[in-house]
């Protein structure tokens, strides 16, 4: 596995910081039912995160190009004047990393939303295998071989 260091590439990551008004269970319970009609093509990665005691809410996407800005921008257009998800939280920031369009940031400036272009730094060309057994950990061998870290936690083999 090589990782080409400064080397451009095209990942676009989305962050969205909210704080929440409502009860932690009922945005738990919003995060479960709702947060599938968020998700568009090439999603990489649709998480939300909670800080509790700040009542503090975040979402990242990391979407593996920006070959789909056109229906990003929907999606985030949408989610900004989404009356339920706007009657429980309140959009702080949305932050954009990567490379993206003039004509995307022209279309989602009303957002406010702050872009920064990758500068340096590196991406792993080898993605983490899914771990078949939830009680071994396994990893990547610089070389691309599937190895067990340890065989202490349980070894079912």
């Amino acid at each position: 596995m090589s990782n080409k260091l400064n080397a451009e590439n095209s990942i676009v990551t989305i962050i969205i910081e909210m704080t929440y008004k409502e009860d932690v269970q009922i945005i738990k319970e919003f995060i479960k039912e709702e947060s599938g009609t968020f998700i568009v093509s090439k999603v990489n990665r649709f998480e939300f995160f909670l800080n509790e005691d700040q009542q503090k809410a975040t979402i990242i996407e990391t979407f593996e190009d920006g070959d789909i800005f056109d229906e990003i921008a929907e999606k985030l257009l949408e989610i900004s004047v989404n009356p339920k998800l706007l009657d429980i939280f309140e959009i702080k920031q949305i932050v954009i990393l990567g490379k993206v369009r003039s004509d995307f940031k022209e279309e989602i400036k009303s957002l406010g939303a702050d872009f920064r272009d990758a500068v340096g730094g590196f991406s792993p060309e080898t993605k983490i295998p899914i771990v078949p057994d939830p009680g071994l950990i396994y990893g990547i061998h610089p070389y691309g071989d599937i190895y067990k870290y340890s065989s202490l936690i349980r070894d079912s083999s």
